[in-house]
């Protein structure tokens, strides 16, 4: 009886390291290294990147509106005219967030107030679907479809 658990508990421990040195080897190929393989098993089903749909119930349309989403929180994103992300960590007492950005000059349009009101403060996310994403924020709200960005075409497309 005792071999047949010592051989059990070999087998397990074999299993564990060769499980440990897959996981290694894999952070070692990934450019985030064992972050990134940690982050693929253990993500919230918000993290992603996506693209804008409607703000307030319009339409974007061709606009290139998109966030990315990492452990559950917006880091960054980009506005149709600039690439942004979030300086610190929380918002602070007012609520706001330091964001860099690059300084294209923009034309002022409407949909760009509209999510720069749902994104200057911390928006609540509400995961509608695999594929959907609303924020919303002091009643506005912004419907996003998760999307991959392409290099090539400098966009993200749908998944």
């Amino acid at each position: 009886m005792m071999r047949r658990r010592e051989k059990l508990s070999i087998v397990v421990v074999v299993i564990a390291l060769a499980a440990a040195l897959v996981l290694i080897g894999a952070g070692m190929f990934l450019r985030g290294g064992l972050a990134d393989v940690w982050h693929a098993l253990a993500a919230p089903p918000e993290d992603g990147s996506w693209r804008a749909v409607t703000f307030d119930g319009e339409p974007v349309g061709n606009a290139d509106y998109l966030i990315t989403v990492r452990w559950g929180k917006i880091v960054g994103g980009y506005d149709d005219c600039n690439g942004w992300s979030y300086q610190d960590e929380k918002p602070d007492a007012k609520g706001e967030r330091m964001i860099l950005s690059t300084l294209v000059l923009c034309t002022q349009d409407e949909q760009r107030r509209r999510i720069y009101r749902l994104l200057i403060y911390a928006p609540r996310m509400e995961l509608a679907s695999e594929r959907e994403l609303r924020l919303l924020r002091a009643g506005h709200v912004g419907v996003f479809r998760r999307c991959k960005p392409d290099e090539a075409s400098r966009r993200c497309v749908p998944q």
